[in-house]
């Protein structure tokens, strides 16, 4: 009966040995490995859409300042909270789709899953500008550093 020690049974069905187990758990591992080192998925604005967004505000260097964009997180803080799947929102420069630093400085907000912005009812959606301030939508696993 040494065999019934070395298997473990599901409900006398299946009968896995420890051996499959651990390659399953293994094989686990490495898949979650890869998938938490893939680069996240971003919905960058145009430079139309930062263009569009930035007229009529006035700018010191092409770009809204700190505080500006301090304010306009503050303000939008808990609107943007309250939309689905959204984890956070901080500020700092975009990256680009390769994870490279760009000039474009504005409002990053973190979410769990992107999701085509079209797809989504218009009241859930995440605005591309807040108030001449663009917005990059990123997605980021929870627990993970913006």
């Amino acid at each position: 009966m040494v065999r019934y020690r070395e298997n473990w049974s599901f409900g006398g069905r299946m009968k896995l040995s420890r051996w499959w187990v651990g390659l399953l758990l293994l094989l686990a591992g490495l898949l979650s490995t890869v998938v938490a080192c893939s680069e996240p998925t971003r919905i960058t604005p145009s430079d139309q859409e930062i263009a569009a967004c930035q007229k009529g505000f006035e700018l010191a260097e092409g770009q809204p300042s700190h505080e500006r964009r301090a304010e306009v997180r503050q303000r939008y803080l808990s609107v943007l909270h309250s939309k689905p799947n959204v984890l956070g929102v901080g500020m700092r420069a975009f990256k680009d789709a390769d994870g490279e630093w760009t000039d474009v400085h504005g409002l990053i907000v973190t979410v769990d899953e992107v999701i085509d912005q079209n797809s989504i009812p218009e009241a859930n959606r995440i605005p591309a500008c807040l108030d001449g301030v663009p917005v990059q939508i990123e997605q980021i696993e929870q627990g993970e550093a913006l």
